[in-house]
């Protein structure tokens, strides 16, 4: 049978709480400490401490200690009131069984209820965390399609001027070749015209004008009517000279 413990030690605060419990050798990680809102217990074999609470803890606000061959509780009150004694007496044990089961179901419902809050905030987290990825992963995927389609811009802009240069060449080579063909025209069409020009004056440079018969030919035709021409003015001359 468990040895019940009675030398703890308790204090107050108007706010506060303290127990203190002697483990009295045993090692800490035997001792199974538990509480709930209006009872306390700590079992480390062969002992056993309990009380049952005069009034109601915040039980999520208090907490237990253990160190130092001791464990010592910090309870958190309700109200802050002097309580004046620890535990609760000259109250049957039906009733105290059943207030300590009660304390219990709301202590379970309590931690279930933590533990649902916690399961949801986890979940919550997750899918912020989830949506952010999602967020972050569209913002690179966009960054990345924005800097394609500056890419594919830039290309587009370099092959426009290629296509722009390339076609100015293009045009100076026609327009070099048109000015050639045109210069070459008007050297042709000179050249025409020199010939005529020329062919003009050599057919009616061969005749002399003989009214005084002093004047002689000073052009004389290369064909052969030139040279029938020739002589027949030499002759026109002779006869000339011999009237005088």
């Amino acid at each position: 049978m468990p040895i019940v413990v009675k030398d703890f030690t308790w204090s107050e605060t108007e706010t506060e709480v303290h127990v203190v419990v002697p483990l009295k050798g045993v090692r800490p990680a035997k001792a199974d400490v538990y509480s709930t809102s209006t009872y306390i217990k700590v079992n480390y074999p062969p002992y056993i401490f309990e009380a049952d609470l005069l009034y109601a803890v915040d039980d999520v606000e208090s907490k237990a200690e253990i160190g130092d061959g001791k464990v010592k509780f910090v309870l958190k009150k309700g109200e802050a009131v002097i309580w004046g004694g620890l535990v609760l007496k000259d109250v049957d044990k039906a009733t105290l069984r059943a207030r300590r089961e009660l304390s219990q179901e709301e202590s379970f419902k309590r931690q279930v209820d933590d533990k649902q809050a916690a399961s949801e905030e986890a979940t919550k987290r997750q899918s912020a965390a989830v949506r952010k990825q999602m967020d972050l992963d569209a913002g690179q995927r966009k960054a990345l399609a924005d800097a394609k389609d500056a890419e594919k811009g830039k290309f587009s802009e370099a092959m426009d001027e290629v296509a722009a240069a390339d076609a100015a060449r293009e045009a100076k080579i026609q327009a070099d070749a048109a000015a050639k063909r045109r210069g070459a025209r008007k050297a042709k069409q000179k050249a025409d015209d020199a010939a005529a020009a020329s062919a003009a004056s050599g057919t009616t440079g061969g005749t002399a004008e003989t009214a005084t018969g002093a004047t002689r030919t000073t052009r004389t035709r290369t064909t052969a009517v030139g040279e029938r021409t020739s002589i027949s003015t030499c002759r026109t001359r002779t006869r000339e000279e011999e009237r005088w």
